[in-house]
């Protein structure tokens, strides 16, 4: 190598001459160098122009999703699809950082060079944590909105707020660990070092010496810890019992529950490839090549599924691909608040004085009938019985009486939670928009 990575570098990522699988035995190779062994140029030629263009499609998908969910006032509202933008924003820095890296290195059917090696090793760290554990974050909300359901309680969303502080942690990790791992630094005395996998891609590897660091604090705070977390919440929800039988909420959770298994199906090929790479040596020039393309998939998979499962995100992403970015004419996306209205006109001007008093936003009858997804409950002192509701009202007024009750006594509102001040008119019993809450019930 050059004099400059001999002086700056303790061990260079990228080895001279190249280790090439048909011309090494196996037997004359350490452990630690198994994973280290390149497939041949003309593989490597191949290799780089299909996870090339694989990285292209990544760019052009996940770029279309979080156009589509920001360009829409009603989506960009929502905490689970703000979540879909920060879960999609790696995907698309490593989708079009990877392709710049193959596009450099297909023509001269080797790695590129030493520095973009560092620089992949932070982008893809980066990626593959921050992913992860906003995962684990988005499965942690599901269980939670499923339990407080199942237990008849109220489950407030994460505020937009929340969710910028919850993605600026996650974030803020993966960038220590990418940083790490770029940086060709000691940890504890120990070498934490990157090198090519295989000779298309570079990652950290295990080294000799720091083999408990490597298995049982990097693979873990990157991968397992959070992938662990995630099944086991996963297997809680199907094994009590928790998942609605129909409803709104079912139909938010199976949406994210998708997107959770989806994520961690595809990356689980590449986490075993990696955790077991240094123990076997793998006789393919595509034994370390197949699972990470795998990798690069979940960008197109996520926003297909997605498109295909998701009403409003379909129609955004419909409106991007005709150069529509006005916000006419776009359906109401799924929402966990809980909307009330009255019958009369009158207690509706009534409730509107009421509410601009004390804060709230009134959701007028127009607005109501042209929200699809939105839950309608009426409640009437008079006649004392829920009205037919245009979604989920079945499972809302599963006892009108008793909730009636609660109004007239002052304790408690439909979920049996304290009245707050503004929500209810007594005269006309209304209730209105709540942005932040499910009441379940």
């Amino acid at each position: 190598m050059s004099q400059i990575n001999d002086r700056f570098l303790k061990d260079p990522r990228l080895d001279d001459p190249t280790l090439f699988r048909s011309d090494v035995n196996q037997t004359q190779l350490s452990r630690f160098e198994y994973a280290r062994v390149s497939a041949s140029p003309q593989n490597l030629h191949i290799q780089f122009a299909i996870l090339g263009t694989i990285n292209l499609l990544v760019t052009l998908f996940t770029g279309t999703l979080i156009a589509s969910i920001l360009r829409s006032k009603k989506l960009r509202k929502q905490p689970f699809d703000l979540y879909l933008v920060f879960m999609a924003i790696p995907d698309f820095i490593s989708g079009f950082s990877c392709m710049l890296t193959c596009l450099m290195s297909v023509r001269g059917k080797e790695y590129v060079g030493e520095a973009m090696c560092g620089y992949q090793s932070f982008y893809l760290v980066f990626g593959v944590v921050a992913n992860t554990w906003m995962a684990a974050v988005i499965t942690y909300q599901i269980h939670t909105l499923l339990r407080y359901s199942h237990a008849r309680r109220r489950y407030f969303p994460p505020t937009t707020k929340q969710v910028f502080w919850h993605t600026a942690g996650v974030y803020a990790w993966a960038a220590l660990w990418g940083g790490l791992s770029a940086s060709q630094s000691d940890i504890f005395g120990m070498a934490f070092q990157s090198h090519a996998y295989g000779g298309f891609y570079c990652g950290p590897m295990e080294a000799k010496g720091n083999s408990w660091f490597f298995y049982l604090a990097f693979l873990n705070a990157m991968f397992f810890f959070p992938a662990i977390y995630a099944v086991g919440a996963l297997a809680h929800i199907f094994w009590k019992g928790l998942m609605p039988q129909s409803g709104r909420r079912r139909t938010i959770a199976l949406f994210l529950i998708r997107i959770m298994v989806l994520y961690f199906v595809i990356f689980m090929p590449t986490g075993i490839s990696v955790l077991f790479g240094s123990f076997f040596y793998f006789k393919s020039d595509w034994a370390f090549y197949v699972p990470a393309a795998m990798t690069h998939l979940q960008g197109i998979l996520q926003t297909i599924l997605c498109y295909n499962t998701n009403p409003a995100i379909r129609q955004s992403i419909q409106k991007i691909l005709i150069c529509d970015w006005s916000g006419n004419g776009d359906i109401q996306p799924w929402s966990l608040s809980r909307t009330f209205r009255s019958k009369s006109q009158s207690q509706q001007s009534g409730l509107q004085e009421k509410s601009q008093q004390s804060g709230f936003q009134e959701t007028t009858p127009d607005e109501i009938e042209s929200e699809e997804k939105e839950d309608v409950l009426c409640v009437s002192h008079d006649e004392g019985v829920c009205s037919q509701a245009l979604a989920d009202v079945d499972e809302d007024c599963e006892n009108p009486q008793q909730q009636l009750q609660q109004l007239d006594s002052g304790h408690g509102d439909v979920d049996g939670g304290d009245v707050e001040p503004g929500v209810l008119d007594r005269k006309g019993e209304v209730a209105i928009d709540f942005d932040n809450t499910i009441d379940d019930t």
